[in-house]
């Protein structure tokens, strides 16, 4: 069950003033809202975020990306402006700067992940201020240096920044957002986790560094709808900062404010981490999101991981999470359905002897030319596991080859004389499409259905064409969409064969689709 607006709007204003307090240039504005309904949302809050100098520039900018992805129905940290006065003759010079934040409260079932997230995306605020701080400080001792030598330097601070000194972008001439590489993004996310679980410490909340690990730990082993979980690699470094964290506490000043204390021990520690680490979380995250989303169970991802991944670092992460968690791993049994933690090659074998199983099964019932419509049927499950994420056993363009072939047979011809045509039309189609290109696609639909997106025919028809082996997968999935009428009207047949002589209540006996 959702966090209710009102508790989650009161926490979010209550932390706002406590950052005010330690940074009080800052002014941050949550908005507050459930799931599709960020736009009125957005209107709602107008007049808090006009009452601010730079107000108007960040509303615009929020409201012209607002609704744009799907996606942006995330939590999420927007983005900064700045009103800066420069007084009079260098005296009373101010600098204002509004932080905007976005909270799906739908999102939440419990206050503290809600907390975690709220705190996290404030370290993201705290740590692009300081780029832009950094990025304004460097250009202007830059300009001086120019206008010493006689230069004519006209730019703006942005604008004089090397690209390798510039995390962040400014929009419309006032908008402030990140700018981050994807190795920079999850350095800046770790951070922001220890920041998170470094200030509820503070608060004397002594189990946050771990219960905010097993949060990051459970939402990789489950489908959550947009969390990325590769982007987020706390758990790998739980054992390392629960250390450098117990050392740093020792040096706390009580009497100072918990927030900037927090913001020197997240980068204490967050100057000891490796980037490297990002590609160990990378290999083993990304796959168990995959399992997840394919409905395994967190017993049977750790199991794969552990029991058939060769990488010895996968396998020390999903220990490590089995330990922490207290989660049994589960040995793959599964010999029939894919695993993305074991070897490809593994994989493709086994997508070829589905596919070949699935054709004898029902060529071994071809009995007459209408059960062409069997191989169709077939293809829709195929068609139907490959919008789950599953591309193990995706053979829908083969079996819609061979459907076509039995149909367009002549009547008195047997069916049984097609049987070595069919099977080496199958072999044929089947070598067209590459294993790489099928499980490409399959993890396409997986990253859009994470992100909450809608796995529809409208959404497969706009998949990039890459290649031609996407573009033969596309087209089953086309062919299927446009032959649904036929597919329905056989299981209502099939429904009303089942309900013969059958004398209660038929709707039973009839597939919903039959019924529309």
């Amino acid at each position: 069950m959702a966090i209710d607006y009102k508790v989650a709007l009161h926490q979010c204003r209550v932390l706002g003033r406590q950052i005010k307090v330690s940074y009080p240039e800052l002014t941050p504005v949550f908005i507050v809202h459930e799931e599709k309904k960020r736009k009125e949302a957005i209107d709602q809050e107008a007049q808090n975020i006009l009452d601010h100098p730079a107000g108007e520039s960040i509303l615009n900018y929020i409201k012209k990306i607002a609704g744009e992805h799907p996606e942006e129905n995330r939590s999420k940290f927007a983005g900064l402006a700045e009103y800066f006065s420069p007084g009079f003759l260098g005296f009373f010079r101010s600098r204002e700067i509004i932080c905007l934040f976005f909270v799906n409260v739908d999102r939440f079932d419990l206050q503290d992940d809600l907390k975690n997230q709220v705190l996290h995306m404030v370290w993201h605020a705290l740590a692009l201020y300081d780029d832009y701080m950094e990025g304004m400080s460097k250009s202007s001792g830059r300009k001086k240096q120019t206008e010493k030598a006689g230069g004519d330097d006209k730019k703006s601070g942005a604008d004089n920044l090397s690209p390798s000194q510039e995390r962040f972008s400014i929009i419309d001439g006032e908008v402030i957002i990140p700018k981050l590489s994807i190795q920079e993004l999850c350095h800046r996310n770790l951070l922001a986790d220890i920041f998170s679980s470094t200030l509820q410490y503070l608060h004397e909340q002594e189990d946050a560094i771990r219960k905010l690990a097993i949060q990051r730990m459970r939402d990789t082993l489950t489908p959550q709808v947009g969390f990325i979980a590769e982007k987020y690699p706390f758990p790998i470094s739980l054992e390392t900062l629960e250390f450098l964290f117990s050392e740093n506490i020792k040096t706390l000043n009580k009497k100072q404010r918990v927030i900037p204390q927090a913001v020197k021990i997240t980068k204490d520690i967050g100057s000891t981490y490796k980037i490297s680490a990002i590609k160990q979380w990378r290999s083993f995250s990304i796959p168990a999101q995959e399992m997840a989303w394919c409905g395994f169970a967190p017993e049977t991802i750790l199991g794969a991981a552990i029991y058939t991944n060769e990488n010895t670092y996968v396998r020390s992460i999903a220990d490590m999470i089995a330990e922490y968690m207290e989660i049994k791993p589960e040995i793959f049994s599964s010999l029939d359905d894919y695993n993305p933690f074991a070897d490809q090659e593994l994989n493709q074998r086994l997508h070829e002897n589905l596919c070949r199983k699935d054709f004898q099964s029902l060529l071994d019932k071809l009995r007459t030319r209408d059960d062409y419509i069997s191989f169709l049927r077939m293809a829709n499950k195929h068609n139907d596991k490959m919008k789950n994420g599953n591309p193990v056993g995706w053979a829908s363009h083969a079996l819609i080859t061979v459907s076509d072939i039995i149909r367009s047979s002549k009547p008195r011809d047997s069916v049984n004389n097609l049987k070595p045509v069919l099977q080496q039309t199958f072999e044929e189609q089947m070598k067209k499409i590459d294993w790489k290109n099928i499980r490409s696609v399959a993890r396409y639909l997986f990253r859009k259905k994470r992100d909450g997106i809608e796995i529809n025919y409208d959404l497969i028809s706009n998949i990039p064409e890459k290649n031609e082996d996407i573009k033969i997968i596309k087209s089953a999935f086309e062919t299927l969409h446009e032959r649904s009428e036929e597919l329905n009207d056989d299981i209502e047949i099939r429904g009303m064969e089942d309900a013969k002589g059958f004398t209660g209540n038929i709707s039973k006996y009839i597939s919903p689709n039959a019924l529309k």
